[in-house]
């Protein structure tokens, strides 16, 4: 009563999983994986400034694998890495798409913006003789960057593609007017 009995009898061939069990354990792993989401960072730091093109970089994380046995004795293999990176810039413009190896620092990189409008707090907009040239709502730019992470897996011969989870971050970027004075 008090330990487990020693199977004797144990069955000698298993029956193979469906493909259906193959693929929700498939996801179960893909979902499993440190999927970690960009580390943004945006130049020039810590504002940038109207008319000067802002630039997003995070690094791009190591693909993910994993491979098993299945109770039936066959292989699955699992795999995992960023297809696509994606940047909202926080003033309305469409999320452009870009491959991740493009969010790199300037001169580097790929995924810049340009911002018509500063961003300033009430009190300046309601007070201050340039305050109708801020944003009308924003403090700073909520600006998003997201890995699409893209799964395969192989339960045979080939890989076959599994689907995408996303991994956000989203930082407050304050940007400045800079403006000329004659002398």
């Amino acid at each position: 009563l008090w330990r487990l009995h020693e199977c004797t009898n144990p069955d000698p061939d298993p029956a193979p999983w469906p493909e259906s069990r193959v693929v929700a354990r498939a996801w179960e792993i893909f979902r499993s994986f440190p999927l970690q989401p960009p580390q943004l960072s945006l130049q020039p730091a810590p504002s940038g400034i109207t008319g000067l093109e802002s630039f997003a970089s995070a690094p791009v994380p190591a693909p993910l694998g994993h491979r098993e046995t299945l109770p039936d004795g066959t292989s699955l293999e699992v795999r995992a890495e960023v297809g696509e990176a994606h940047v909202s810039w926080g003033d309305g413009t469409p999320v452009a798409i870009h491959p991740p190896g493009a969010l790199l620092p300037w001169p580097d990189g790929s995924a810049g913006h340009i911002y018509t409008l500063k961003t300033c707090p009430p009190s300046y907009r309601r007070t201050h003789p340039s305050g109708g040239n801020c944003h009308p709502l924003l403090e700073a730019y909520p600006v998003q960057a997201t890995f699409v992470w893209g799964a395969q897996y192989r339960h045979g011969d080939r890989w076959i593609d599994l689907g995408t989870l996303w991994r956000s971050t989203t930082i407050a970027y304050d940007v400045d007017e800079a403006v000329g004075v004659l002398r």
